[in-house]
């Protein structure tokens, strides 16, 4: 049971945070900052405290200290951009765009610590691995994206990324490898890249002229990683004439969709996916959307999922100039995540 108290200046969070399980609201919702400080002296067990920035104003570091000495997780709600790399890096502070994000959070039981030994036992006992393809158009942050989901996913599991575009090596230059490859077999192919995080590149020597690629033998090579690795995440290609592309997504468990969400590329994603499921066996029941690169000029998620009706939207992520940081200064040993730290709330339980 996660002990709640809001100080938003909006009541409504209460009565949404009330509907979900294991959660005890503490209180009405605070509407004036002084409250928060005078509640907690008469009452401090509270698991997590959700602050609007906009009602602490300039005063909001002091009461994150005073919050920060008694043990207390913050949800902070902030649209203002410039506030947050100020307040990302305060010891238990997580960041939210809106309320709606923080009821999601709940919803997808998205607050336990990210540490295998503090996870449900529920979700250890359901834990599945998995093969999971990453897809969308060119441009859209396909590599990115997937070594985002790799590294998090990491933290607690062991995860193989694989480049699955025989003609770019894009995960190869992210990551810099240099491994000189001697045998054309899978160990040789592999190389770890940080904790509990590895890449499979070059997998054009695999399947060459010799051993021409086809679904039983891609089956195969899955069912054989998936010995060694919890999650297989694979980068692919959206080269359409490519039918090797045909062998990744019936052997895969779940597929993610990428897209952005301006009018030019929800055209392109709407037609890239019915050429998958049309042509290339894609199953929609195995496959949820991303809308990457979101920003203030995006169009409305409640819009794209009334397009893409027959598709489940999985969340949005948000556009950062840190993701150009990123990737300039990206090294095996200086992988990022921030941007995406909700990513796991789609991979607790059976389902993901």
């Amino acid at each position: 049971m996660k002990k709640i108290l809001t100080a938003i200046g909006n009541e409504m969070i209460n009565n949404n945070l009330r509907e979900i399980e294991d959660i005890e609201v503490k209180e009405k919702d605070i509407f004036y900052k002084e409250g928060i400080l005078e509640y907690l002296e008469k009452d401090s067990d509270i698991d997590i405290i959700i602050l609007s920035e906009t009602l602490l104003g300039e005063e909001a570091n002091y009461y994150f200290s005073k919050i920060a000495n008694m043990n207390i997780e913050i949800y902070l709600l902030t649209n203002k951009k410039h506030f947050m790399e100020e307040f990302e890096n305060i010891k238990n502070i997580r960041l939210f765009d809106s309320e709606n994000d923080i009821i999601m959070t709940f919803i997808h039981n998205d607050y336990f610590e990210n540490r295998e030994d503090s996870l449900s036992e529920e979700y250890k006992d359901n834990f599945q691995k998995r093969i999971i393809s990453v897809i969308g158009n060119y441009g859209v942050g396909k590599t990115v994206f997937c070594s985002l989901l790799g590294k998090y996913i990491a933290r607690n599991h062991k995860v193989l990324l694989i480049n699955f575009d025989i003609f770019n090596d894009n995960l190869k230059y992210l990551f810099d490898l240099k491994k000189r490859i001697d045998f054309y077999n899978i160990d040789s192919l592999i190389s770890k890249v940080y904790k509990n995080l590895y890449v499979l590149n070059g997998i054009k020597y695999v399947f060459n002229e010799m051993n021409k690629i086809n679904t039983d033998k891609v089956k195969s090579l899955f069912k054989e990683l998936k010995e060694s690795f919890d999650y297989v995440l694979i980068d692919t290609s959206c080269e359409t004439s490519l039918k090797f592309i045909k062998t990744i997504f019936p052997n895969c468990d779940y597929n993610i969709f990428l897209l952005e969400a301006n009018t030019l590329e929800i055209k392109k994603a709407k037609e890239l996916l019915e050429i998958y499921v049309m042509d290339f066996g894609l199953d929609l029941d195995k496959t949820g959307i991303f809308i990457n690169k979101y920003n203030i000029s995006s169009i409305n998620p409640k819009i794209v999922a009334a397009i893409f009706n027959n598709v489940k939207i999985l969340g949005k992520v948000n556009y950062t100039p840190k993701i150009n940081t990123y990737i300039n200064s990206f090294t095996k040993n200086n992988i990022k995540i921030d941007d995406i730290a909700k990513f796991q709330k789609y991979l607790k339980g059976t389902k993901i």
